[in-house]
């Protein structure tokens, strides 16, 4: 009997990690247009989202394909 499922726990942590992912981009494009200089700066807080954005995404498909490989050994 399991309490909570495999997709359920993923789909909380995607979440969670999608609304980081929000406010670094919200931080980031609030400090750009509070310059009103086209791209100056680029390698600030643009490259920084970017960065976090990379990274959680690689931490998302990890996820998925644990939480796959776990589904599938538990249905067996």
């Amino acid at each position: 009997m399991e309490i909570i499922s495999f997709s359920d726990i993923y789909q909380h942590i995607t979440l969670s990690l999608i609304l980081v992912v929000a406010i670094t981009w919200s931080d980031a494009i609030k400090a750009k247009l509070s310059s009103l200089s086209f791209f100056k700066s680029i390698n600030g807080l643009f490259l920084q989202a970017v960065v976090i954005t990379f990274v959680i995404f690689v931490i998302l498909i990890g996820m998925s394909v644990i939480f796959k490989e776990l589904e599938k050994t538990e249905k067996k």
